[in-house]
C-alpha cells in the first residue's frame, strides 16, 4: 500500500475511534482502540515500539513510538486540545535521528482532544 493511501486509512480509523469513544480518555485508551481497528483491517501495527536514535553511526538513546504501522508510518497520539509546533518537532526529530541515510517512514500526529480529533496533513520529514 502506498503511503498516501495508508495514511488516509490510518486517519479514517483514528477518526472512527474518536467518534465511537468520544472525548476525555487517556492517550493509552485511544492507542489501544486504534490498534484494534488497524489490526481488524489487516494492517500490521506495533504499539510502544522502541526505536533507537543514532548520531554519527552510534546509538545514543531510544524513543518509544506510540504506533508503527507497516514499519512505514509512525503514529503519535496526543490527548491535547491543539497540536502545536513542539509535537511536530519531536516527531520529525525522531524520524531524522532514526533514519539519517535512508528514506524515513511517514509520520502522523493525532490529537485526541476533549473537543475533536485533529490530524494535520501527513508530511515526510525534510532531512
Amino acid at each position: 500500500m502506498i503511503e498516501d493511501a495508508l495514511t488516509e486509512k490510518i486517519i479514517g480509523l483514528a477518526m472512527k475511534v474518536h467518534r465511537v469513544l468520544g472525548p476525555g480518555f487517556l492517550e493509552s485508551v485511544y492507542r489501544r482502540a486504534l490498534l484494534l481497528e488497524l489490526r481488524r483491517v489487516g494492517l500490521p501495527a506495533k504499539d510502544d515500539r522502541r526505536i533507537s536514535v543514532f548520531y554519527d553511526g552510534q546509538s545514543v538513546g531510544d524513543f518509544t513510538a506510540d504506533i508503527l504501522v507497516e514499519d512505514r508510518v509512525i503514529v503519535e497520539l496526543k490527548a491535547v486540545e491543539t497540536l502545536n509546533k513542539v509535537h511536530e518537532v519531536q516527531t520529525v526529530n525522531y524520524l531524522t535521528a532514526q533514519w539519517p541515510r535512508r528514506r524515513p517512514p511517514h509520520q502522523l500526529r493525532c490529537s485526541v482532544s476533549p473537543v475533536q480529533t485533529q490530524v494535520p496533513p501527513p508530511q515526510p520529514p525534510s532531512c
